[in-house]
């Protein structure tokens, strides 16, 4: 017994060491890089790099630096016909949608609609309340610590009969009954973290009902037309602006529809209008920056990071880099990722939007956000 006590306080040793060191290391490497003014090069590199790594057939990018916003397409929107990728062109944004529901919650609770801390049994219709009252708040919901799982595995295994297009045949009957008895929800607690695109749908349920509107007509009225965000929706207004999805291998594959889980996956945009939003998120003459920037602050910490309203913070690379906290989020769908960073003490930030599901693209936003903190254009 004493000698595997020894063995596991070596291999801990050994960890923390190595962790330590490589710390340094990127330290190190970080504050003793120059400036190349080369900052448009590398962004080409990196996002071809991305197109051949996986047969990816289409990227586009907004890089905001200070005054600047800089737009690059690569690739075409579908495979088949060609069709270049352009700054009109639309993807499904998945889960970076999380982040547009919090937004709107922050708002109304500015309205006095609701108060974060108050319990979703209170909140909800008969046909949707909880048997009981277990604690959970709507700040819980926010920052996914409500205990509940990613998905419910009914509608998680009613979705995997229909691969191509999973919840396009589900409604929210499927999910009253588990919203009443949840048979997989723990306790609400920051060590029970766990991200949850149900615990988000029903904060928008929660807005819904209050409201009595729809998840559209508060994303477009309440969001969107403040910013001049005049094609980001959940409906498909046109057909022909919207890119094709594509699979992990790059094949074709359908575009999602959600009937549920529409506040935490169902919004599409083009890059244009998700620079737009990026630029509110920092820039204070922004109509809704006051809400944005209150779903920015640390609401729950936890050992290796903190999250906000919908946002993970990154305070580890903001240290070694010296540049502030790192806000970011991605999303994906069957066939489409998106993904934003920002770090709001230096106003530059990154969206990127492809055509494939492909969990890359987190990889080659992170790289470059961190270049073009660091970098100037040309």
């Amino acid at each position: 017994m004493k000698q595997l006590v020894q063995i596991i306080g070596i291999l801990v040793l050994i960890v923390v060491g190595s962790i330590l060191l490589y710390t340094g290391w990127l330290y190190f490497s970080l504050s003793q890089r120059k400036d190349t003014h080369d900052l448009t090069r590398k962004i080409d590199n990196e996002c071809q790099y991305y197109l051949d790594r996986k047969n990816t057939p289409g990227l586009a990018l907004a890089l905001v630096k200070g005054d600047t916003i800089l737009y690059k397409s690569y690739g075409v929107k579908n495979k088949v016909t060609g069709e270049p990728i352009d700054t009109s062109t639309l993807f499904e944004l998945g889960d970076l949608t999380i982040v547009f529901t919090t937004a709107l919650a922050e708002l109304h609770s500015r309205k006095g609609l609701f108060n974060w801390d108050d319990h979703l049994y209170d909140l909800l219709p008969a046909n949707r309340v909880p048997s009981m009252d277990d604690g959970t708040t709507l700040l819980h919901l926010a920052t996914h610590t409500g205990g509940f799982p990613r998905i419910q595995q009914e509608l998680l295994d009613t979705a995997r009969r229909h691969p191509c297009n999973p919840f396009e045949n589900l409604y929210r009957s499927h999910s009253d009954y588990y919203y009443r008895s949840p048979t997989d929800k723990k306790d609400p607690n920051w060590y029970n973290y766990e991200y949850s695109e149900i615990a988000i749908s029903l904060l928008g349920d929660v807005m819904e009902y209050k409201l009595h509107r729809s998840y559209e007509n508060l994303l477009v009225n309440d969001i969107c037309a403040p910013l001049g965000m005049k094609k980001t929706s959940l409906i498909l207004r046109d057909s022909s602006l919207l890119a094709k999805g594509h699979d992990t291998a790059g094949n074709l594959t359908c575009n999602w529809h959600f009937p549920v889980l529409q506040a935490s996956d169902a919004i599409r945009s083009n890059i244009v209008e998700m620079s737009i939003f990026l630029k509110a998120q920092m820039f204070n003459n922004s109509p809704l920056y006051d809400v944005f920037r209150n779903t920015q602050q640390k609401a729950v910490s936890f050992p290796i990071g903190a999250i906000g309203k919908g946002w993970h913070i990154d305070n580890f690379t903001g240290k070694l880099t010296g540049a502030g906290p790192i806000l970011w989020h991605g999303g994906c769908t069957g066939g489409f990722t998106s993904y934003m960073a920002f770090c709001p003490e230096k106003q530059t930030g990154i969206v990127l939007l492809a055509n494939q599901n492909n969990p890359l693209l987190e990889k080659i936003g992170m790289t470059l956000l961190h270049e073009a903190l660091i970098t100037s254009l040309k």
